[in-house]
């Protein structure tokens, strides 16, 4: 199993495409972190 993290700094609309890409491994996910450094 596989955690996967995302790090996000001002880039909304690219989380879902982020996403849609992790998913789209062939891993099997435990857990999708999305951290966000204080973005406006």
């Amino acid at each position: 199993m596989v955690s996967a993290i995302i790090t996000t700094y001002n880039r909304r609309p690219f989380i879902r495409e982020a996403i849609e890409s992790v998913l789209s491994q062939d891993y099997k996910l435990k857990e999708i972190i999305v951290v966000d450094d204080g973005s406006e």
